[in-house]
């Protein structure tokens, strides 16, 4: 699973170079960070186990700009391209924001028209997973909510039968664990200093 940078909602012809430039690097900055919380976290904590096996079949794209109508017609476009990928093998789709939004903003903006996009396209087969510096969810611990951070505010597109397939091979032991669960525990145990620190430092990076 590796992101690229591959700009999928283009600048205005009319911006100057100047923006353009900075654009280009917060790109790259993005991309770094978002590569890192990747391997360090999603991977190296285990929170998602079939992450790892996605790497080379994951299309990952930093959207520059991030009005509605552009960001919906992006995510129809992926999710109707993950539901022509061959199901043979998992296919999946990360966008990163170039633009810095509050929580609350992303969830009912960006993440809103993702899910609506997504259902237009396919229905249920396309679900969307919102991911967000600032995460928070009713009821959920301080350290569980670190499940659902990440350095930029993303939204993952998976395909139902890519979930299928992963949840039937996660819990054909039947002694394993609520994959949600086994994360909080894990999460709560490292407790939120250590969680600050090392989204911190993936942050500053």
């Amino acid at each position: 699973m590796r992101v690229s940078t591959a700009a999928v909602v283009r600048l205005p012809p009319s911006t100057s170079r100047r923006v353009r430039a900075r654009a280009e690097l917060n790109e790259s900055d993005r991309t770094r960070r978002t590569n890192r919380w990747i391997d360090d976290i999603i991977i190296g904590w285990s929170l998602c186990p079939f992450a790892k096996p996605l790497r080379k079949t994951t299309q990952s794209l930093t959207v520059l700009v991030t009005n509605a109508r552009a960001l919906e017609k992006t995510c129809e476009s992926e999710a109707s391209r993950l539901m022509r990928a061959p199901t043979s093998s998992p296919h999946t789709t990360l966008l990163v924001l170039e633009e810095d939004v509050s929580w609350e903003e992303f969830m009912d903006g960006p993440a809103a028209a993702c899910a609506r996009a997504c259902e237009r396209a396919t229905g249920d087969e396309v679900t969307v997973v919102p991911f967000h510096p600032e995460a928070t969810f009713d009821g959920e611990s301080a350290c569980g909510n670190f499940t659902s951070r990440s350095p930029h505010a993303t939204v993952h597109l998976l395909r139902k039968v890519d979930i299928e397939r992963a949840e039937n091979a996660w819990y054909v032991d039947e002694e394993r664990e609520d994959i949600r669960l086994r994360n909080v525990e894990y999460l709560n145990a490292l407790g939120v200093d250590e969680l600050r620190r090392a989204f911190g430092e993936i942050a500053r990076g």
